[in-house]
């Protein structure tokens, strides 16, 4: 028989022992050697408590139980994690304007790590923040998981801005001023409190039972979130994020007339799209509406999120303020452009121009590295600047909005496959822009000895 005490000594060699087991091969050498010193530094934190602590203290024994327990469950994750089930160089490039806002303003704190896993399920994206850990934790360590099925529809990972919106609101330091803005959302609607939320959840979508008050306050939390991190995924994402919203969402949307028993976890969908298109008005990404020849090639693109949106509203689903939605996209479009590469940036149509054109000839969209065609004889000989990776995932859907509605791509096989090749030829055209910085990147530290240092490429 164990002791309280004893278990846990042996539970944290497991644990340690599990660790030494985890990734091997699967990361870049960066990625192993920051979640190894992370993780051994909560260990020895967490031997040093147990070392500490007495028997008989069981209270404190539970804490460092719970602690243990929280770090297994971190490692599992991570050891599920494989470069081959996800598009890493997506993966990549989110977790790099993702980082800033997720890292806590303190003097300890480092830039958090991202690892991907695949779930069973067609929507199962979800970024898990870490709760709160040992008190030597200075790099959150993120799990996000996606749907194993979907691993290479990179156009369709754009849903994953949604739930950087989460991870952001799990970071103290941004936290009162995210509330702020929620409360801008939600201001003067039906669910700008929990008693109103039920209401109209009674009147609108049948729910029948109100339960406990704590739960419809937990509710109304929740879907406050929801409304908010939707316009931190179109502000961080662009349309994209729209269009995978929409895509991904509707075929889960519940029959209308559909009874509940309780208030449901998440808003409906129809109340969230339009809320989005809304901000995705404000924020002026429905281009074509600049009637300019460059901008005309979104039309088909823009029209079908647009008269989505306006359906819906003709049929009653209109739930927030339309200027109060707009007011919080403002906000939040201010707060989140405190940090680096984290907005969408500006849209060149002569680029995206481009881009469909390379994707029409089968080809990944992106400029090419060599300018003109021409051998890069000299350093000083610069490639084009990198194209970000939200515009080769929004080139990537104007380019299936265009070609769908062509005869040849209403047979299911043809459709499917025209979205297949999309989505390979941008995850191409993604990977392509990364070697591309990490060439400039060698190239601007190179040394005087003409060698090339290794670092960040961003």
């Amino acid at each position: 028989m164990f002791s309280p005490k004893d278990y846990l000594l042996v539970e944290w060699a497991n644990v340690r022992r599990n660790l030494q087991e985890t990734l091997r091969f699967r990361y870049s050498e960066s990625h192993i050697r920051d979640f190894y010193a992370e993780c051994e530094e909560r260990l020895d934190y967490i031997k040093k408590n147990l070392d500490a602590t007495s028997t008989k203290e069981t209270s404190d024994l539970r804490e460092i139980a719970l602690s243990l327990d929280n770090l297994a469950h971190l490692i599992a994750r991570v050891e599920r994690s494989h470069l081959e089930e996800f598009s890493w160089p997506f993966g990549d490039a989110l977790a790099h304007v993702a980082k800033h806002i997720c890292t806590e303003q303190l003097a300890l704190q480092r830039e958090p790590l991202f690892f991907f896993a695949a779930e069973g399920g067609i929507n199962s994206y979800a970024i898990r923040p870490e709760k709160q850990g040992p008190s030597a934790v200075d790099q959150k360590i993120f799990s996000v998981i996606f749907p194993r099925s979907l691993k290479d529809h990179v156009l369709l990972h754009a849903i994953l801005a949604h739930e950087v919106g989460h991870a952001a609101y799990a970071t103290d330091s941004i936290l009162h001023d995210l509330q702020r803005i929620c409360e801008t959302l939600i201001a003067g609607s039906p669910v700008a409190t929990p008693n109103g939320m039920f209401a109209w959840c009674k009147n609108n979508i049948g729910v029948v039972n109100k339960g406990s008050s704590g739960v419809v306050a937990e509710r109304h939390a929740s879907w406050t979130e929801e409304f908010y991190c939707d316009l931190f995924g179109l502000i961080l994402c662009g349309p994209s994020y729209l269009c995978a919203f929409q895509s991904m969402l509707e075929p889960m949307a519940l029959p209308k007339g559909t009874a509940s028993q309780f208030v449901p976890s998440h808003p409906p969908f129809e109340c969230r799209m339009i809320a989005l298109v809304e901000a995705a008005t404000e924020l002026g990404f429905f281009y074509s509406r600049d009637r300019k020849d460059k901008e005309s090639l979104a039309r088909t693109f823009d029209a079908a999120l647009i008269d989505k949106a306006s359906n819906l509203r003709a049929a009653g689903h209109s739930l927030l303020i339309s200027r109060n939605v707009r007011k919080a996209t403002r906000e939040l479009m201010a707060l989140m452009g405190r940090f680096d590469d984290l907005v969408f940036p500006p849209l060149d149509f002569e680029l995206i121009q481009k881009l469909d054109r390379a994707l029409e000839r089968n080809i990944p969209p992106t400029e090419g590295i060599v300018a003109g065609g021409k051998r890069i004889r000299q350093w000083e000989d610069r490639v084009p600047d990198r194209i970000d990776f939200r515009h080769i995932l929004y080139a990537g859907w104007v380019h299936w909005s265009n070609k769908r509605k062509l005869p040849i791509y209403k047979e299911v096989d043809s459709m499917e496959k025209l979205f297949s090749t999309i989505n390979r030829l941008c995850s191409h055209a993604i990977l392509q822009q990364q070697s591309i910085g990490w060439w400039i990147h060698n190239l601007s530290r190179k040394s005087h000895d003409g060698s090339v240092e290794k670092g960040n490429p961003r």
